[in-house]
């Protein structure tokens, strides 16, 4: 429970509290060398680039790569996803998403497709979470894959997607598929390996379960090449090669532009060197635990209906709800002056078209975290009870 008593539920949302001794870390950097990176010539310039070099290595071990300038910052994952997707040559390209991706995802490629550059298409799911194998290759053999982007964990309902299973068929098709993933719900707690996976670039953010503070994010490539197919999509200032009027050529800096978040890259240094020493599958289970709480102290209640995969090996953390004959957001607010929830449609317009929550105002998530307790877990089934009752 927080200090103001309210017990937090919406770490999908942002992980809260974070760690102990990151947000000191962080102050404490900025205090004493909050500096612009790259623009200057001092002991405190080296201070400082030494930790942003220091934070791109740990976040390449983390993924399994062998270049740190692959890892890129942005200030969030919605912007690294936008630079990425209008980064690449998307002209008369066939491309395809999950029904499962957050608008950061759908409003670029709805863009795609309304101004005719880009052929966008629905992967088809099955009611139990699978996907459509039979429907997807008449799809990929009548539109060869170019691209696809998946997210690797619904922030509705907590489902892995397939991402092994869709890629290799996609590239039965065409071997030069591009693959993207959006990594901005689970990446800290359920880190893929890039090169295993056949990632060209992965999206990461780092206020959710990479634990950090707001304003750092960016997406990691497992190797340099990956870069030559991805133009700029903003420009400005690098700190480097200033006499040069188009973008440099080098990593990082290609893609970098204007002064970096230096208090939110120092929050992620600090929680990056905490979650090294935690144990990441106990966090999963202690959330999975928690859930177990409160599900089955409200499964029974009359009219709840449950999404997502809940409790299968293919769920991330993430219990998701409706109430038949109330409105989600209704519920959420009912909770609110005890418990804090996440309702509506959580920027994940076609997730919850393939559920049939859009009369509902979407479901009512609850998403826990390390810190949170089972007395809380209790007291939170009290609560969903007395608004029933």
């Amino acid at each position: 429970m927080t200090e103001n008593s309210i017990i937090y539920l919406d770490n999908s949302a942002t992980s809260f509290p974070k760690p102990p001794g990151v947000l000191e870390f962080a102050t404490n950097f900025y205090s004493k060398a909050g500096i612009n990176a790259g623009r200057g010539k001092s002991s405190l310039n080296n201070e400082v680039e030494n930790m942003i070099n220091e934070t791109r290595i740990m976040l390449s071990d983390h993924f399994e790569i062998d270049y740190p300038e692959c890892v890129i910052f942005s200030p969030s994952a919605s912007l690294a996803l936008n630079q990425i997707i209008f980064g690449l040559d998307s002209k008369d390209k066939n491309i395809y998403f999950s029904p499962f991706e957050h608008n950061s995802v759908l409003r670029p490629l709805h863009r795609l497709s309304n101004d005719k550059i880009a052929n966008i298409f629905e992967i088809p799911f099955k009611e139990n979470f699978k996907i459509n194998k039979n429907e997807l290759k008449r799809l990929f053999e009548s539109n060869v894959p170019d691209i696809i982007i998946l997210s690797q964990t619904s922030n509705v309902c907590g489902l892995n997607l397939p991402i092994k299973q869709i890629i290799k068929l996609a590239r039965m098709y065409n071997q030069n598929t591009l693959l993207i993933v959006d990594g901005a719900q689970s990446s800290g707690l359920l880190p893929l390996s890039i090169k295993e996976f056949g990632i060209d670039y992965y999206v990461f953010s780092g206020h959710k379960s990479l634990y950090g503070g707001y304003g750092i994010a960016g997406w990691i490539m497992p190797d340099p090449s990956k870069a030559k197919n991805l133009n700029p999509f903003i420009m400005g200032g690098t700190g480097t090669e200033s006499e040069n009027l188009d973008m440099p050529d080098i990593l990082p800096s290609k893609f970098e532009v204007g002064s970096m978040n230096l208090w939110a890259i120092a929050s992620l240094n600090a929680s990056l060197k905490w979650l090294k020493s935690q144990d990441k599958q106990h966090i999963v289970t202690h959330s999975i635990n928690l859930l177990k709480i409160i599900y089955n102290g409200i499964k029974d209640l009359n009219g709840i209906i449950f999404y997502g995969p809940i409790f299968e090996n293919n769920w991330f953390p993430i219990l998701s709800f409706t109430l038949t004959g109330k409105n989600s957001n209704t519920i959420s607010n009912q909770l609110s002056s005890v418990v804090a929830t996440r309702s509506g449609f959580h920027c994940a317009p076609l997730t919850h078209k393939f559920f049939k929550t859009e009369n509902t105002s979407g479901t009512v998530r609850i998403s826990p975290g390390i810190f949170n307790t089972e007395e809380e877990m209790l007291e939170v089934i009290n609560v969903i009870k007395k608004i029933i009752n």
